[in-house]
């Protein structure tokens, strides 16, 4: 099993790098790509009443513990398999491992290595998206004609002014990379503003089997 963590800051590109991941060769000669957004690895526990930090620590043991049985499955059938069947599997997790540190933990290192620890026995490369600082404002509100209004009031309590806003998000990618730098998994940054095929072919390759 291997797979790709894929972080950075809203508006980066994340989810049109996972569309194009899609549609590449490498995952569509695979019989099973599991993906799964943020809404399941990190908003999932938006709404329960003060949501701190240990809760986003106990989702991403939750998303683990669904992913530990495939792992078993993928190791038991390379051992015991003589089918033929191929049970290779490859993950795409959006926003799991960086976004709960930066996001939700203000930077603790403690829950980082946590979360990293657990982590390990997945083989992940974890993708960190990032945006020149001169073009996070302008991703931003490109995004409001294609989310709803409560997208546009969530910005807005970052900041009371679009400068105040991209400022805000400047400083969140900056955090990103410094956890990035403290990670044991295999890195990699990506520009947000390369084009998604280019960025999901140098992607894919790492999903292979070694």
């Amino acid at each position: 099993m291997k797979g790709i963590i894929l972080e950075g800051i809203p508006a980066g590109g994340k989810t049109r790098l996972i569309d194009a991941l899609r549609r590449r060769p490498e995952l569509l000669a695979r019989p099973s790509t599991l993906v799964l957004g943020e809404h399941y690895t990190e908003r999932a526990v938006e709404g329960l009443p003060h949501p701190g930090p240990h809760r986003y620590e106990q989702l991403a043991y939750r998303v683990l513990g669904m992913l530990e049985p495939l792992r078993v499955m993928t190791i038991e059938g390379r051992v015991f398999g003589g089918s033929g069947v191929d049970l290779r599997l490859r993950y795409i997790l959006e926003r799991f491992h960086l976004t709960a540190a930066a996001c939700h933990a203000a930077g603790d290192l403690g829950m980082f290595r946590r979360i990293e620890n657990a982590l390990l026995p997945y083989h992940p490369l974890l993708v960190l998206v990032t945006l020149p600082p001169e073009r996070i404002e302008e991703r931003l509100r490109d995004t409001l004609p294609r989310r709803p209004e409560c997208w546009r009031q969530f910005l807005f309590r970052q900041g009371a002014t679009w400068e105040a806003i991209a400022s805000f998000y400047t400083a969140q990618q900056t955090l990103y990379r410094e956890l990035l730098a403290h990670s044991r998994l295999p890195t990699l940054e990506i520009d947000g503003t390369r084009e998604p095929e280019e960025a999901a072919a140098e992607l894919a390759a790492p999903l292979a089997d070694s």
